[in-house]
C-alpha cells in the first residue's frame, strides 16, 4: 500500500458531509490532494468558526445551514 503523499484525487468531485470530528480533517485531506471538495453541514457558518477557520485557502465550496441537493 501506498502512503497517502502517492495519493492523486485531481478531478474528482467529493462530498463531505458535516464538519465535526474528521470531517474538517477529510475536506482538508481531499482538496490537498486535488479533488474538488463541496462540504455541507447543517450548522450555520457562525456555529463552525474553527472549522471554516481549518479550510481557509484552500479550494473548497461550503454549503451550510442543511444539506440542499
Amino acid at each position: 500500500m501506498t502512503g497517502h503523499k502517492d495519493l492523486d484525487f485531481t478531478g474528482s468531485q467529493t462530498l463531505v458531509v458535516g464538519l465535526a470530528r474528521e470531517g474538517t480533517a477529510l475536506a482538508c485531506f481531499l482538496a490537498r490532494h486535488g479533488a474538488r471538495v463541496t462540504v455541507t453541514d447543517t450548522k450555520p457558518a457562525d456555529a463552525l468558526a474553527d472549522s471554516l477557520a481549518a479550510l481557509a485557502g484552500l479550494p473548497v465550496a461550503l454549503a451550510l445551514g442543511g444539506h440542499p441537493l
